[in-house]
């Protein structure tokens, strides 16, 4: 977690974490919690269950101007969900700029 901190931009890292299920919300909490404590610029979690929320407008926008995001989920949910936002190449379970 520390790592991705940091290669998120550490104290000015702008992190979303992403839950794909209502099952995950409280572990996505979790970790903006602990990003917070890691005193990262912002952090925000979301939630995005389908294709039609991933590929958003806001969403989009909000996924631009994070310099890291996590998806706490199994590897089929990241896949649907990023592939759903014109994202495949950024399936994977954390991201950074």
């Amino acid at each position: 977690l520390q790592d991705f901190w940091s290669h998120a931009g550490g104290y000015g890292a702008r992190i979303v974490v992403f839950a794909t299920s209502a099952g995950d919300e409280p572990l996505a909490k979790q970790y903006c919690t602990l990003f917070r404590n890691l005193q990262c610029d912002s952090t925000q979690a979301l939630t995005v269950m389908d294709r039609p929320s991933a590929a958003s407008q806001e969403l989009q926008q909000l996924v631009a101007a994070c310099t890291g995001f996590l998806i706490p989920a199994a590897p089929s949910a990241v896949d649907s969900i990023c592939a759903g936002a014109g994202n495949r190449q950024q399936a994977s379970a954390g991201w950074c700029r």
